[in-house]
């Protein structure tokens, strides 16, 4: 699951918190990206496993912000890094109503 931070409008920018176990989803009104900060020990190279998402992609939306794939793979923790939103692998309109009974 992903939830919107309280400070996730500051400054006119998009930000999301994410939790452990989560997954990136997508919202079409954000441009499909994700402005994502690196956590210390965290690495672009993690990001792309964890998150399933190929280097090559991650370059391609982080091109105008580091001068190389290499140097964005060298990002500090604090760094941002632009990640691609993904698709729900379900129909937004399937899902029950709030206060609706729990699917079974």
């Amino acid at each position: 699951f992903f939830y919107v931070n309280q400070n996730s409008f500051a400054n006119g920018e998009n930000y999301f918190k994410l939790g452990s176990d989560s997954k990136l989803l997508t919202h079409d009104s954000y441009q499909n990206r994700l402005f994502y900060t690196l956590k210390t020990g965290e690495t672009v190279a993690d990001l792309s496993k964890s998150q399933d998402i190929n280097l090559s992609t991650i370059w391609s939306l982080n091109k105008h912000l580091y001068s190389s794939e290499s140097e964005m793979m060298k990002a500090a923790p604090g760094q941002q890094i632009i990640l691609p939103l993904k698709k729900l692998p379900f129909e937004y309109s399937a899902l029950p109503l709030l206060g609706s009974a729990p699917l079974v």
